[in-house]
């Protein structure tokens, strides 16, 4: 599975939720709605977040990072990598090795990354059912529950858990199952409306990097 496109698959169903209106709950959806529009009221974000991974035999893993996204252009880092887009040009950072990757921002559905835009229009299509909402408690907070089902009986996925908070209706909580018994479960630690950011924030400066290798993989 793509890293990048398993990411912001995680961040972008919550914030961009269509589906198949004539079975999904009206409630539901009504939430989903809300939570877009005011994450559309403003210009950039930064969402410091936590990453679990959970494989079938291997236990669980947990990484830290965060997204900062600026309509087309973002910056995602994690342990492993960090990767920058302008929406012109993609740096992908592998800090094990030392190495810069650049491409193209090709992002269409068959390439290798994908901005958070155009994974969202993946979604504008009847391709989720959410079913109702429940209501429940996490460490003395009151929570709001909506289970997404995929209309595609050939999905990856076999469901997806969306936790909101019940007051504020803020996303707090992802989670995806897969049908191979892998789950994921992505943990909003912070969210920064209005985020200050400039031009040069989303370009990869090479000269930061000591003694990196540079691939340039752009036609």
């Amino acid at each position: 599975m793509k890293f990048t496109f398993l990411f912001i698959l995680l961040f972008s169903i919550g914030l961009n939720a269509q589906s198949a209106t004539e079975i999904s709950d009206k409630e539901s959806m009504a939430l989903l709605e809300a939570l877009k529009k005011d994450y559309d009221k403003y210009k950039a974000h930064r969402i410091d977040f936590t990453l679990d991974i959970e494989l079938p035999g291997e236990g669980k893993e947990s990484q830290s990072g965060y997204l900062i996204q600026n309509d087309e252009k973002f910056i995602l880092e994690m342990e492993a990598q960090k990767i920058i887009s302008n929406n012109e040009t993609v740096w992908v950072y592998l800090k094990d090795i030392n190495e810069i990757q650049i491409n193209d921002a090709d992002f269409d559905e068959d390439s290798d990354f994908m901005s958070p835009s155009s994974v969202f229009n993946m979604y504008n299509s009847d391709e989720f059912i959410f079913g109702a909402s429940q209501h429940n408690y996490i460490k003395g907070i009151s929570i709001t529950e909506i289970e997404a089902k995929p209309t595609d009986d050939y999905s990856e996925y076999s469901k997806v858990r969306i936790t909101l908070a019940q007051k504020t209706n803020e996303f707090l909580q992802m989670k995806i199952f897969s049908r191979d018994g892998s789950r994921y479960t992505l943990n909003i630690d912070k969210h920064t409306k209005d985020y200050p950011v400039s031009t040069e924030l989303f370009v990869l400066d090479e000269s930061q990097y000591e003694g990196v290798t540079i691939e340039d993989l752009r036609f």
